[in-house]
């Protein structure tokens, strides 16, 4: 019942359009509320709720991202 989402950072990973060299830590933030927003739409067009709280998981520079989260 628990559910979960994984993604690369624009300049990361195999599925990336642009160099990482041409990346800034604000489009990785930007790329973490669009996922975000993403799955609130998702919830909102399945006519669940939206989660109260969540927990932001990261690795390295992610983890920076969750921490430093507004």
């Amino acid at each position: 019942g628990i559910g979960y989402l994984c993604f690369d950072y624009r300049g990361h990973g195999s599925s990336s359009d642009c160099s990482f060299v041409d990346c800034t830590m604000h489009d990785w933030m930007e790329d973490a509320q669009a996922m975000l927003d993403h799955v609130l739409e998702v919830l909102k067009s399945a006519r669940q709720e939206a989660p109260t709280k969540m927990i932001l998981v990261g690795s390295s520079m992610g983890a920076w991202i969750a921490l430093t989260w507004p």
